[in-house]
C-alpha cells in the first residue's frame, strides 16, 4: 500500500497493492486490492470500493456506497446516497 502526503485514513481498510493519492479523506470505509485512489478524494463512513477500481482526482464518494469491482470514475465525480 502506497499513501500520499497529507491524506487523512481514519478507520480504513486497505488492501494489498492499492495506491491512495495526496490529500485524500478517507473515513471508515474499505478500499479493495490493487485500486488507485486520486488525489483530493473523499470517502465518507461505510463506503466500500471494489478491487482493482480507480478513482479520479476530487471523486467524493458518500456515505453507504458500494462502487463495484473494476469501476473508473473520472475526476471530480461526486456519488450521494438518494
Amino acid at each position: 500500500v502506497e499513501v500520499g502526503s497529507d491524506a487523512v485514513l481514519d478507520g480504513v481498510v486497505i488492501h494489498e497493492g492499492t495506491k491512495i493519492g495526496s490529500s485524500t479523506n478517507l473515513r471508515k470505509c474499505i478500499v479493495g486490492r490493487r485500486c488507485e485512489i486520486g488525489n483530493e478524494v473523499e470517502l465518507a463512513e461505510g463506503t466500500v470500493i471494489g478491487d482493482d477500481t480507480k478513482l479520479g482526482r476530487g471523486c467524493r464518494i458518500g456515505s453507504n456506497m458500494k462502487i463495484w469491482t473494476g469501476s473508473t470514475l473520472g475526476p471530480n465525480t461526486m456519488i450521494v446516497p438518494d
